[in-house]
């Protein structure tokens, strides 16, 4: 359970870092060719980028993953 609990606050992590990663880029692509700029993609990147609440959420999930497999841990050795 706990490797899961790290495996899953992992994963949020990269997959946040990933989604970021991929909305800066079409933002930035927009900018530099101008026949992309405008498209369905671009706008909903540079919504993407604009939406704290996402970075916020995987953030939280991974503390409380990352704290309750501490907490278990923790209860482990007090036995």
């Amino acid at each position: 359970e706990v490797v899961l609990l790290f495996l899953i606050g992992t994963t949020a992590q990269v997959f946040g870092a990933l989604l970021n990663k991929i909305a800066n880029w079409y933002v930035y692509i927009g900018t530099v060719d101008a026949s992309l700029r405008g498209s369905r993609r671009q706008r909903f990147a540079e919504w993407l980028i604009s939406q704290f609440w996402i970075d916020i959420a995987v953030d939280v999930l991974t503390i409380l993953c990352f704290g309750y497999a501490a907490w278990l841990l923790m209860t482990v050795f007090a036995k």
